[in-house]
């Protein structure tokens, strides 16, 4: 289990002790995270540890072009010599799969914020697009931006670490709605512990 899969999951287990077990799912993810120490582990914020944990049907295909600067890697998404999704990547890309879905997670290493997609592997159709909260900030030409994915119970799992902070959010699988965010470090005169 991967660090962000195991500190929602001790999450969880003082959860489902807890004496009022009728929150609503969104409420209870929040709950959660409120009670989840924050545990990034740079190694899983890489396009190789994505690739090793990868279990779609489709073979994924990396090119890398030279010229075109930081949007200089592909990921294509092949079946039997057929292209069904290419996206723009680079070497801290992170996704996960279930079940021929991916989760992929668009955001550039050297600029704030980042958005969680979901793609059919099927049929290479984008399933729902949706803009996390993450980290307020303004682009900057020394930034520092590295993010994981991990899935759960019927959610996504995303970790930010940035220049300006730390976050969690929870999406939902199959719509893409955030189900809770947490800001555990704010580098801006923000406090920390922030929700």
């Amino acid at each position: 289990m991967t660090t962000i899969g195991w500190a929602i999951a001790m999450g969880l287990a003082g959860l489902s002790d807890a004496p009022d077990s009728h929150r609503s799912p969104d409420t209870a993810w929040q709950h959660t995270l409120d009670h989840t120490p924050f545990r990034f582990a740079n190694e899983e914020a890489s396009i190789l540890f994505s690739l090793g944990q990868y279990t779609g049907d489709p073979e994924v295909h990396m090119v890398y072009h030279p010229r075109k600067g930081r949007r200089s890697l592909e990921l294509r998404f092949v079946r039997d010599d057929k292209v069904i999704l290419v996206l723009a990547g680079h070497t801290y890309s992170a996704f996960r799969t279930d079940r021929n879905i991916l989760y992929f997670a668009h955001f550039w290493p050297s600029s704030t914020g980042c958005e969680l997609a979901a793609y059919d592997l099927v049929t290479g159709q984008q399933l729902w697009r949706t803009k996390l909260k993450g980290i307020d900030g303004a682009m900057h030409s020394a930034y520092f931006n590295r993010v994981t994915v991990e899935l759960g119970d019927g959610a996504v799992f995303v970790q930010g670490h940035e220049t300006f902070g730390d976050y969690t959010e929870v999406v939902d699988k199959k719509s893409g709605k955030v189900l809770a965010h947490r800001v555990y470090r704010r580098d801006r005169g923000g406090s920390d512990e922030t929700k």
